[in-house]
C-alpha cells in the first residue's frame, strides 16, 4: 500500500533540464522488501540500506481516509471533442516539439492539450497510466506514472480513444499500443474511475489507466479531488508557466 508522507523537496538536474523542485508523494513499505521511494516528477527510487528508520519517521498518517469505493466517482462527466482521422492529424503534426531533456512528462502532456485548445479549438482529456508497485519490483522500472493527452476520433467501426505521444510515438495510438510501449509482457491496463482506487489497494494488475479533463495537470490534482477539492475547470496559469519553462524550450 502506498503510504502518503511529508513532503521533503529535493532538486533534479541536468547539463540540458532546467532544476525542479521534486517531493516525496508516497513510500512502498511492503514487508520484507526495501522501501520504494515515489517522487512528484514520477520516479521511483529504492531506498538504500539504512534508510528504511528514517524514512519510517517521515510517514506521518493523513487525518482524512480515503473515500469508500462504493462513493460515487467525484470526477465529473467531461465532454471531450470527437475528431475526424483529418483534424486528429493535424493536432499531431502541429505537437510543440521543442521539448528539453528529460522533461516531465505531465509538463509536456499539460502544454500539447493547452495548445491544442488554444490555437485548434480542441478540447481533449489526459491518460493517466500508473505504473503498479507489482510492475515497479517485478520489473526492475524506475517510473511509477506517465501521462499524455487522449482524444476521441470517429471511425469506421465507431468512436475509439487515441493517446498524442510524440514523446514516444509517431502517430496517435490506441491505448493499448501506448501501454504496450510501457509494460514488457504487454498485458491490459485495469480502468479505474478514482485515483484512490490505484494508491490505496493492493496492486494485483501490473497497470492502471484513468482518465480525465485535460486541465488536471499531475496526479497531485486527481488526488486532491479524491480528498474533496474542486474539479479544475480551467487551465490554471501557474501550471501553464510551470509547464511551459520546466519542459519547453
Amino acid at each position: 500500500m502506498l503510504i502518503r508522507i511529508l513532503a521533503l523537496l529535493v532538486l533534479t538536474s541536468s547539463a540540458h533540464a532546467v532544476p525542479v523542485a521534486t517531493s516525496i508523494v508516497a513510500v512502498d513499505t511492503a514487508p520484507g522488501l526495501p522501501p520504494l521511494v515515489y517522487l512528484s516528477d514520477g520516479s521511483v527510487k529504492e531506498a538504500l540500506a539504512g534508510q528504511e528508520d528514517l524514512l519510517r519517521r517521515l510517514i506521518q498518517p493523513h487525518p482524512a481516509e480515503w473515500p469508500s469505493v462504493e462513493t460515487p466517482s467525484v470526477l465529473p462527466a467531461y465532454e471531450a471533442d470527437i475528431l475526424d482521422e483529418s483534424r486528429m492529424g493535424q493536432w499531431f503534426k502541429s505537437m510543440n516539439r521543442r521539448t528539453r531533456y528529460r522533461a516531465q512528462c505531465y509538463n509536456r502532456a499539460h502544454v500539447w492539450a493547452y495548445e491544442a485548445y488554444r490555437d485548434l479549438n480542441i478540447r481533449s482529456e489526459k491518460v493517466f497510466m500508473f505504473f503498479s508497485s507489482r510492475y515497479i519490483r517485478e520489473y526492475h522500472y524506475r517510473w511509477w506514472f506517465h501521462t499524455a493527452p487522449l482524444t476521441r476520433v470517429q471511425t469506421p467501426a465507431g468512436t475509439e480513444p487515441r493517446v498524442m505521444d510524440p514523446g514516444f510515438f509517431d502517430r496517435p495510438v490506441p491505448l493499448k499500443t501506448w501501454s504496450d510501449d510501457f509494460i514488457k509482457p504487454k498485458t491490459p491496463c485495469k480502468v479505474v474511475q478514482r485515483y484512490s482506487e490505484y494508491a490505496s489497494v493492493p496492486h494485483t494488475e501490473y497497470c492502471y489507466f484513468m482518465m480525465a479533463p485535460m486541465y488536471m495537470w499531475q496526479p497531485k490534482d486527481l488526488e486532491a479531488v479524491d480528498r474533496g477539492s474542486p474539479v479544475k475547470e480551467r487551465f490554471e496559469e501557474f501550471d501553464i508557466q510551470t509547464a511551459y519553462s520546466q519542459a519547453f524550450r
